[in-house]
């Protein structure tokens, strides 16, 4: 198997977790308060142009950024954990890099938070899609390619 091969014979995992991204983007709000600026938030509003603008206004969807990250770095550390030797050192090897990737993610989600991107909420939904995202798409390839 050559290498293009090998890049289109993980397609079906990104096509997945596009449709997945895709569908709760348009379906999925989590949490109902406002955003103020980058530094505060405002719970008690009149919207002056009605309540069903002021109904929207609330809704704040998932992070991408971190529903991205996660799908990434669990399907990285499945590949890591199925594909790099078994032996030895490499043990711990794999252990080591696959902390590395995770820990890059809990920075990402953290960052989404302390820089009021998103709620906490946002945070920990795109941490449920994008690792649910991961284990059915790698779940489905291997029934698909084994």
């Amino acid at each position: 198997m050559n290498k293009v091969q090998a890049c289109y014979r993980y397609m079906p995992f990104w096509l997945l977790f596009l449709a997945v991204m895709r569908f709760v983007t348009l379906f999925l709000f989590t949490k109902n308060i406002l955003f103020a600026d980058s530094k505060v938030y405002i719970t008690n509003y009149t919207c002056t142009n009605g309540p069903a603008l002021e109904t929207r206004g609330r809704h704040s969807f998932y992070s991408g950024h971190v529903a991205l990250s996660i799908c990434g770095a669990v399907f990285a550390a499945l590949y890591i954990y199925e594909r790099w030797p078994r032996d030895g050192v490499w043990i711990f090897v794999k252990a080591f890099v696959s902390f590395l990737i995770l820990l890059q993610v809990a920075f990402i989600a953290m960052t989404r938070i302390t820089d009021n991107m998103h709620f906490s909420s946002d945070v920990l939904t795109g941490l449920l899609i994008g690792s649910l995202t991961a284990f059915l798409s790698v779940s489905i390839m291997n029934k698909l390619l084994v």
